[in-house]
């Protein structure tokens, strides 16, 4: 599927007809797993945000927005700020938050989005490099990540080293 190509007819249909139903969940299911597997499609973006944003999930809803460039509306511009704040307003986890197989080169996004990805700071090569893969996929902070791991380690290396020992001291006393 090219950049920008419409979500087949029979898809949309689906989604429309579990919305029609009340079945937000399906509605949802169809039109995330069709932007996981698929190349970037504006039309799924959007309708998942909108049906993000009614349902209350505001982040959810500004990064389906934000990436599908609609920028008007209720509740949208608010969306999109929550999105952004929780990302920190940092290019490479903007850039993690659409799967990379749904990136397109800058210049395939709609306007609004090259807009706002320029002012974060995303550059043409910097898209070109996640879109090849060459961009670390763990976060900047992820030394803190492995400290945290380690201590938990210790703690439970030295919690089982204790009770290894009580049990053995245990096990020696049976036989005195």
């Amino acid at each position: 599927m090219s950049a920008l190509e419409p979500i087949p007819e029979a898809r949309a249909a689906k989604v429309e007809a579990a919305v029609a139903e009340g079945d937000i969940g399906r509605a949802v299911e169809l039109l995330e797993m069709w932007i996981d597997s698929h190349a970037y499609t504006q039309w799924a973006l959007e309708r998942l945000g909108r049906l993000w944003l009614a349902a209350g999930f505001r982040t959810n809803a500004g990064r389906a927005l934000f990436w599908a460039g609609v920028r008007d509306g209720e509740g949208v511009q608010g969306a999109i700020d929550q999105f952004l704040r929780e990302h920190k307003r940092d290019p490479k986890r903007v850039l993690r938050s659409l799967r990379r197989k749904a990136l397109l080169p800058l210049a395939g996004y709609p306007g609004a989005v090259r807009r706002d990805l320029e002012k974060l700071g995303i550059s043409a090569d910097m898209m070109q490099e996640r879109l090849e893969g060459k961009t670390k996929t763990a976060p900047g902070e992820s030394w803190f990540g492995c400290l945290l791991t380690l201590v938990f380690v210790i703690v439970l290396a030295v919690g089982v080293g204790a009770v290894v020992r009580a049990g053995v001291l245990t096990i020696l006393g049976w036989f005195r």
